[in-house]
Formats: structure tokens, C-alpha cells, sequence
């Protein structure tokens, strides 16, 4: 509640002319401002994530394997106005035509997805545990090895995060523990290689991130807003940045690459037609030029606007990046679709 700051009104008698002087009048009586009770104020907040691909994992099987299939998984708690919650293990995927994020020198360098959104006092708290897999049939005896240290160690870690400072939780280890080995265990079945794991909480407004050990994961920087993890299993290597702002932001716009298709134009300017109007020119030698396109099929001009082109695109594509050959005639079309991002869990 907002201090109230009282003053006494000031009164006087209103005298005629050949009235007494006026009496003088008292200072006025100012209370003292009260203290205001921030603990539980609760703040909205959002935990966005960016994966990033430097190497994948499946290039370390030969050089023609350059790229990875990769999806994270999701398990936490959260502790909201004295509301304990354990959040159900969920393994997260794009809601479109495809399954898993396509990662790789031909395909993404990166994705974003928001862990959660919601408003957290400082007395509240929010902790995942994160894992980062590749869809693969690696062996099964070094999977169970990875996913048991990742789940003790996180399981370990995050008990003990979320518990600290409190009188007591309704939520215990064997609980946590449960959900990710439910997790960890639908991940192995299906033959899936862990990338990495992390910790990632929100206590007293202030993000934190640990990773378990031998577990091919590290922090590599972090503050009281963003941090980076490092991810190295598999024989890949992943770049996790978390940032932690105020959810009134807008949410990002999140790219998910669907195919890669080929055309030729052999003349020095490619005219791409554009959504909303106009066109973009893509010079050879030209790299990744994005264009927002009108449809699935798109049209594009050789040399000139007299010839007309298409591409059929896979259905949901909203953006091309755009890669001409500095000789020769060889196009490459990355086709993605890009939609708002939305919460994995919020409250």
C-alpha cells in the first residue's frame, strides 16, 4: 500500500478591515512516510532461451553428416504466492508441420523458446532442469550412463535451490526425481543422444543457472539477468543463452526450418517478390538475404521482371534466406516458418 502523507489544512478567520490582525497560524503536522512491504510484490517476468548450433553432434560420424535433430525437455517447480507446484515432465517440440528443430550448416543456426512467463514476487521461485537432445540410436549403455548422472545431478541441485530459504516444501526429491527419470527414460527409448543439461531458476527476482557434472555441460557466464551454458555431448556443440526480462516485452518471433530447395539464374540480379509489395534484388555472391514472402509459392525474376519464376515451398513457409553463387547460376532457397513465440508453462 502507497504511503498516505496527512497535512493538516490550514485555517484561517477571514477579518474585515478594521478587524484585529490575524493570529498567527501553526506550522502544519506531516506524518512519516510508512514503509512499503516489497516481499510480496510480484513482478512479471519471462525466461527466454536461444540455442544456438557451433557443431553438431552428428558431424563427428563423418563429414557428410552435418546435420542434427534437436528438441529439449522440460521438468521443474515453482513457488508462487505459497503455491507449490510441480510442473509435469513435458518434452517440448514445434507445434507446426515438423517435429524437432532441424540444426546444421544447411539448415538453422539457432532457435528461441520461452520457459515460462508469469509474474514472480521476490519471495517466489521458479526451477527447471533442461535437457537437450538429438534424435539419433546411439548406444544404449552409454545413454543410461548420461541420462543417469544428468537426472541425479539435477534432481540433487534443484531440490536443494528451491528448498533453501524455506521453512518447509511439499514437494521432495523423490517427487523431482520421479518426473525426470519418466523423462529421461521416454528420451532413451527412443534411442535419443543427450547434448546436455542444465539447471535454470528464477529466486528473488534474480536468474541463476548450474549444470550437473560429468554431464558435458558448463556455465560460461552469467548474471542476475542472462547467462550462457555451454552444451558439448554427443560429440556436438551448443550454445544455450538464457535471458530473464520483463514479460510487457514483446514476445520474440521464433524461425523453424523446413526445407532447402534449389533453383538456377545464371543473370547477375535475382528479383524475389516480397510481402507487402516490392521486391528484394539478391546479387550472386549473395548469402542468406531474407525475404518474407506472400505464400508457400513464391515468385522470383531472373535479370529482369519479364521472367517469371516460382518456387513451391513446404506449406507454412513464411521466410526465405536467400544464397546465390558467386559464379554460375546454382540458388539456394532455406524455407522457414516463423511464428511468435509461446510460453512453455505460465501463470
Amino acid at each position: 500500500m502507497l504511503a498516505r502523507i496527512l497535512s493538516t489544512a490550514l485555517v484561517a478567520l477571514v477579518a474585515s478591515p478594521s478587524a484585529m490582525p490575524l493570529a498567527a497560524v501553526g506550522a502544519p503536522t506531516i506524518t512519516k512516510p510508512i514503509p512499503i512491504d516489497v516481499s510480496n510484490v510480484a513482478i512479471p517476468l519471462r525466461l527466454r532461451m536461444k540455442v544456438t548450433v557451433l557443431q553438431t553432434g552428428d558431424s563427428s560420424e563423418g563429414p557428410g553428416n552435418t546435420e542434427d535433430e534437436i528438441y529439449f525437455a522440460l521438468a521443474g517447480m515453482t513457488r508462487v504466492a505459497g503455491a507449490e507446484k510441480l510442473l509435469i515432465r513435458r518434452t517440448v517440440r514445434p507445434q507446426i508441420s515438423r517435429d524437432f528443430w532441424e540444426m546444421g550448416t544447411h539448415s538453422a543456426e539457432r532457435f528461441e523458446a520461452i520457459v515460462f512467463e508469469g509474474k514472480l514476487a521476490p519471495n517466489d521461485r521458479a526451477v527447471f532442469g533442461v535437457l537437450l537432445g538429438e534424435q539419433d540410436n546411439a548406444a544404449l549403455g552409454a545413454l543410461v550412463q548420461a541420462f543417469t548422472l544428468a537426472v541425479t545431478g539435477l534432481v540433487e541441485r534443484m531440490i536443494a535451490d528451491y528448498a533453501e530459504g524455506a521453512e518447509t516444501t511439499s514437494i521432495s526429491a523423490d517427487d523431482l526425481s520421479g518426473e525426470m527419470t519418466k523423462l529421461a527414460n521416454q528420451m532413451m527409448g527412443d534411442g535419443d543422444e543427450l547434448m546436455g543439461a542444465v539447471e535454470v531458476g528464477v529466486k528473488g527476482g534474480k536468474l541463476f543457472v548450474k549444470t550437473p557434472a560429468n554431464t558435458s555441460s558448463s556455465v560460461a557466464a552469467s548474471t542476475n539477468k542472462t547467462a550462457r551454458v555451454m552444451l558439448t555431448g554427443g560429440g556436438g556443440k551448443y550454445q544455450l543463452d538464457f535471458t530473464l526480462e520483463p514479460s510487457a516485452e514483446a514476445r520474440p518471433t521464433t524461425t523453424t526450418f523446413l526445407s532447402q530447395e534449389k533453383d538456377a539464374c545464371s543473370q547477375p540480379n535475382l528479383f524475389v517478390e516480397a510481402k507487402g509489395g516490392g521486391t528484394v534484388n539478391v546479387l550472386k555472391g549473395d548469402g542468406g538475404v531474407p525475404v518474407r514472402v506472400k505464400d508457400d509459392v513464391f515468385h522470383w525474376h531472373c535479370g529482369s521482371m519479364s521472367e517469371d519464376d516460382q518456387t513451391n515451398a513446404p506449406d507454412d513457409t513464411k521466410l526465405v534466406e536467400v544464397t546465390r553463387a558467386a559464379s554460375g547460376s546454382d540458388i539456394r532457397w532455406d524455407c522457414y516458418h516463423e511464428a511468435t513465440a509461446v510460453p512453455q508453462y505460465s501463470w
